[in-house]
């Protein structure tokens, strides 16, 4: 069954104009599912979505920290929390995001928190290749993925 594209949208607060990098963002690395609409479909699935994703987020999270005037030790220890694959994954997790990801179709197969967090910076990458760095920026603010903001409210 296909993912509900319009819903995740809504949740990302970006609407992509290449549906195909949405749904490629979504397919689990191993999912070997062939999915309408992605251009290159395989084994290595949102990986190097994934790996835009990541450069991408650490970039505008190096940026909005250093805007903030933070020193490199606090900007580096912010990041690595944010941008970290347990954070990745309980941010995905706790916005039902699992429920949107294309996995190998075998019972009982779940999302692991790898996967998870793969599948959020890949989502990030994808707004990145569809749009620029503002719609990256779009969809890392309605993640609440911003260092910044999460170290503000405590």
């Amino acid at each position: 069954m296909a993912p509900n594209l319009g819903r995740l949208q809504e949740i990302l607060g970006y609407q992509f104009a290449d549906s195909s990098l949405l749904q490629a963002a979504l397919q689990a690395a191993g999912a070997n599912v062939q999915v309408t609409g992605i251009r290159r479909p395989s084994l290595e699935g949102n990986r190097g979505l994934a790996l835009v994703g990541d450069t991408v987020l650490r970039t505008i999270h190096v940026e909005e920290c250093i805007r903030k005037g933070l020193t490199r030790e606090k900007t580096t220890n912010l990041i690595s929390k944010a941008d970290s694959n347990a954070n990745l994954n309980d941010v995905g997790r706790g916005l039902d995001l699992h429920r949107f990801v294309i996995t190998h179709p075998t019972p009982g197969s779940s999302v692991a928190p790898k996967t998870m967090a793969d599948t959020m910076e890949a989502l990030i990458g994808a707004a990145f290749l569809d749009g620029d760095i503002g719609a990256a920026r779009i969809v890392i603010e309605h993640l609440s993925l911003s260092p910044v903001v999460k170290e503000e409210k405590t």
